[in-house]
C-alpha cells in the first residue's frame, strides 16, 4: 500500500514487480489480469507482441492500452531474422522468418504453390513475411501435413505477415492460392479494367 499526498502536479510511482515477467527461450511472458484501464510500454526492440497468441504489430507506437484485460502477454527483444532467397526466372524474392526456433530445409515449390521449412523447436512463435508477388493469399498452413491455426495480420500491398506457434517440431508448409508466374499481382487489376471496357458493349449487343 502506498499513500500519495495531494499535489497539483502529476504523481508517478515506480516500483519493481518480481516474478511477473518470465523469460523462456527468448520470449518474455506475463499472465495479466486487471479490471481497470492499463497501458503497456515496450522496449524499442520489441516491434511485435502477442496477446493470447494473437499478433500486434507496434510499428511506430510505443505500446498498447486495454480496459478490463485478461491476457497472456508475450514479446521478444531482438528476435532472430532468417532471410531466405528464392530465385525464379531471373527474379529474386526474399522470404523473412522471425523466430527463436531453428529453421532448416527451406524450399519454395512452384508446382505445389508452397513454401516449406523445418522447425526444430516446439511452442515457438514463427512469423513469416512473404512477398505477394511470389505467393498469393489466401493460405493454408500445415504442420507435418495437418492443418494448424495461424494469423494473417499485415498486408502492405507487397508483403504479408503470417504468424503461427506450432505445438511440436516438424515441417511447416504454407500453401497459397496462386503462385508466380501463374497469377501476377497486376492480373486482378487488368481483369477488372477489361470488364469495365467490355460491359457497355455486351449491353449494347444483348438481343434480349
Amino acid at each position: 500500500m502506498v499513500l500519495v499526498q495531494p499535489s497539483n502536479d502529476d504523481s508517478i510511482i515506480e516500483y519493481d514487480l518480481k516474478h511477473v515477467l518470465i523469460q523462456t527461450n527468448g520470449v518474455w511472458t506475463w499472465s495479466f489480469r486487471y479490471l481497470e484501464t492499463t497501458s503497456f510500454s515496450f522496449p524499442n526492440e520489441a516491434n511485435l507482441i502477442f496477446s493470447n497468441e494473437r499478433p500486434i504489430y507496434l510499428d511506430e507506437k510505443k505500446g498498447i492500452s486495454c480496459h478490463g484485460c485478461q491476457m497472456v502477454l508475450e514479446f521478444s527483444i531482438n528476435e532472430p531474422k532468417n532471410f531466405k532467397n528464392v530465385i525464379w526466372e531471373d527474379e529474386e524474392f526474399v522470404v523473412e522468418i522471425l523466430t527463436h526456433a531453428d529453421i532448416d530445409n527451406f524450399v519454395f515449390d512452384q508446382p505445389t504453390k508452397s513454401i516449406s521449412f523445418d522447425v526444430s523447436n516446439k511452442n515457438q512463435f514463427v512469423t513469416t513475411i512473404i512477398p505477394l508477388e511470389l505467393l498469393w493469399n489466401p493460405y493454408i498452413v500445415l504442420l507435418d501435413n495437418e492443418k494448424i491455426l495461424f494469423h494473417q495480420y499485415i498486408n502492405n500491398g507487397t508483403h504479408i505477415w503470417l504468424s503461427l506457434k506450432p505445438e511440436t517440431s516438424g515441417e511447416i508448409t504454407i500453401i497459397g492460392a496462386t503462385v508466380i508466374p501463374e497469377f501476377p499481382i497486376i492480373a486482378p487489376l487488368a481483369i477488372g479494367f477489361l470488364m469495365i471496357l467490355v460491359l457497355p458493349f455486351t449491353k449494347k449487343f444483348n438481343l434480349h
